[in-house]
């Protein structure tokens, strides 16, 4: 006798009530990232940052199948993602990297986003002036669209959660009457890229022709 069909996922906004499953896809998706290594409870400080309400203009969304949470996407527009986490939660992350002395000594994904989270501080103390192509990114991203955080739980991959997510955010972007999107990826991650180049991404390339994993789509 054949299994039954499993339904297909649904798509609601999140909530902090969903605060441990979000921290539960993260940390099961991304087990190398440099957050992950520092705690389920770090991931979960993060997350409860992106669901605050200071962010009036995010769009969060949560994958479900029966009760079960299986991918989710955090995009639109926030205010400070990781500025805001790291000064909220600043002495917190200290302690906790001071008793993980080895991840500063044998983890170099981890001393590089050691090195990203210092200098975003060290920016955020400064009071001097943006340069004038700063302010000319800082309003492109406000009139964009940006995929900040998504996660498709393992188990679920090439189910057609993450198609999902996206097109929910493309949907959401067009509702809003915005015209263009943006990512950030990894550029050694292949498996991503090659999904977002998929469903219609495009690598946007520096002057000097290099690439350090900004992606945009037009609407």
């Amino acid at each position: 006798m054949n299994s039954p069909t499993p339904d297909p996922p649904r798509l609601r906004p999140l909530t902090h009530a969903d605060l441990p499953a979000i921290a539960a896809v993260h940390m099961r998706a991304f087990p190398k990232r440099a957050m992950s290594a520092l705690g389920v409870d770090v991931v979960t400080r993060y997350y409860a940052w992106l669901l605050h309400e200071t962010h009036t203009d995010a769009h969060r969304v949560g994958a479900w199948q029966g009760d079960r949470l299986v991918g989710f996407n955090f995009a639109g527009r926030f205010n400070g993602a990781m500025t805001g986490f790291l000064q909220r939660n600043r002495n917190f992350l200290i302690g906790r990297v001071a008793r993980r002395p080895w991840l500063i000594l044998t983890n170099e994904l981890f001393r590089s986003r050691l090195r990203m989270a210092v200098e975003i501080l060290q920016r955020r103390a400064q009071t001097t002036p943006a340069a004038p192509e700063a302010i000319a990114k800082r309003q492109a991203y406000l009139h964009g669209f940006g995929i900040l955080a998504i996660a498709v739980d393992p188990d679920m991959q090439g189910a057609g959660v993450g198609r999902l997510l996206m097109r929910d955010a493309d949907d959401e972007a067009l509702r809003r009457g915005v015209e263009m999107m943006n990512l950030s990826v990894a550029p050694d991650n292949l498996q991503a890229i090659a999904f977002y180049e998929r469903i219609g991404w495009h690598r946007q390339m520096r002057d000097d022709g290099a690439w350090d994993g900004d992606m945009i789509k037009q609407l």
